[in-house]
């Protein structure tokens, strides 16, 4: 498929332009390329770090790099700092903060997360620090068992130096399509029953198989103050909780919070159905005797079906091989992600979450019943 992006999508020009590039084995989704990608070119000038700002300014606002995203899933910025390395962070962080922004995006706070993060820059913290180098985290919708979610994940590794380590995605439209093919009578209980997640857990006092603690500040911690007595604490997680997680949580005589979840799985994105769930993430510790992940009403997966399910997802993912400073920008609803192991090198990923400012979720992202 060729696509004029300049003409269809009208890409804004400074002194500096985007240049549109094709990824290495990109997905054709529903007639579109996913993800689509875009270097900076200089077009003969001098780098300027403000004058980037300006040509993604102008990107952004025009409404040009949200069409782009919801048409595409991701979009992948190439170059927009010169020798990136670990130093760069708070510029790459500003400059993510000049695209959200300038469309109407504030940030998301990251509240549940089942690892600590430390912040880098303005919204970009450390993501997957503490996994050891041959982990695989399987494909998952950011935050799709909660209550609230971001629509924008935003990835960067500024010094990517290591063997392997490529970001799998999977357009969750895609996953619908072959799914509801292949195991159709799944989808369509998926559709109707969604998924209830059990047991999330986060200890008072951290184990190295726990390290999150319910007072970090990514977990439920970030309205907690030094001075608060512990009774003051766990009534600010509560609250944190019940806007953003889930109704269903209660404290252990250890004081560590359990939360159970529910959430619809088969969503439609302006029309088109997908598939929105942490389903392979939570499925490769599945154990059918005491799951923590069973249909909405309690029904456990049949263990033919799940094994099915993670083979499509795993042969739908898109591997992004990264360039050290490359910006990913990811659609949450319509994409899921994970990390594949790596060896020798480098490979420090760093995240942010946005939202809109007033989420239009209720038109464009919603339920939807094969």
């Amino acid at each position: 498929m060729t696509v004029d992006y300049l003409e269809l999508y009208k890409i804004p020009q400074t002194k500096y332009s985007l240049e549109r590039i094709r990824l290495p084995e990109v997905r054709i989704v529903n007639g579109r390329e996913f993800p689509a990608a875009f270097q900076l070119n200089l077009n003969g000038e001098e780098y300027d770090n403000s004058k980037v700002h300006e040509l993604l300014k102008k990107f952004s606002e025009s409404g040009t790099f949200t069409k782009l995203i919801e048409d595409h899933g991701a979009v992948v910025l190439r170059d927009l700092v010169e020798s990136s390395d670990d130093s760069k962070a708070g510029e790459i962080a500003d400059l993510i903060k000049t695209v959200e922004s300038n469309r109407g995006h504030v940030e998301f706070p990251q509240n549940g997360t089942l690892t600590t993060r430390t912040r880098v820059g303005h919204n970009l913290y450390t993501a997957n620090k503490k996994a050891s180098p041959d982990s695989r985290l399987l494909q998952h919708n950011e935050y799709s068992r909660f209550k609230k979610f971001p629509v924008t994940l935003v990835f960067t590794i500024l010094d990517y130096t290591a063997e392997g380590g490529e970001t799998p995605l999977v357009h969750g439209a895609e996953l619908y399509n072959y799914a509801i093919k292949e195991l159709p009578n799944f989808v369509e209980k998926l559709s109707k029953e969604g998924l209830a997640f059990r047991r999330d857990f986060w200890p008072k006092i951290a184990t190295k198989e726990r390290p999150a603690l319910w007072n970090h500040e990514v977990t439920f911690g970030r309205n907690i103050k030094p001075e608060d007595s512990l009774e003051v604490q766990k009534q600010k997680v509560e609250e944190i909780a019940k806007e953003y997680i889930s109704d269903n949580f209660q404290w252990t005589p250890e004081d560590d919070l359990i939360i159970d979840s529910y959430a619809k799985a088969v969503k439609a994105f302006k029309g088109e159905p997908l598939i929105f769930s942490s389903i392979p993430a939570f499925a490769s510790r599945y154990d059918p005797k005491d799951p923590s992940i069973t249909f909405g009403n309690g029904d456990k997966f049949d263990f033919e079906d799940l094994t099915k399910f993670l083979s499509i997802t795993d042969k739908l993912e898109y591997k992004h091989n990264w360039k050290s400073g490359d910006i990913a920008f990811i659609h949450n609803y319509q994409v899921s992600h994970g990390k594949l192991p790596f060896r020798g090198g480098k490979r420090s990923t760093e995240v942010g979450m946005w939202d809109e400012a007033q989420p239009n979720r209720s038109l464009q992202f919603v339920d939807y019943v094969v």
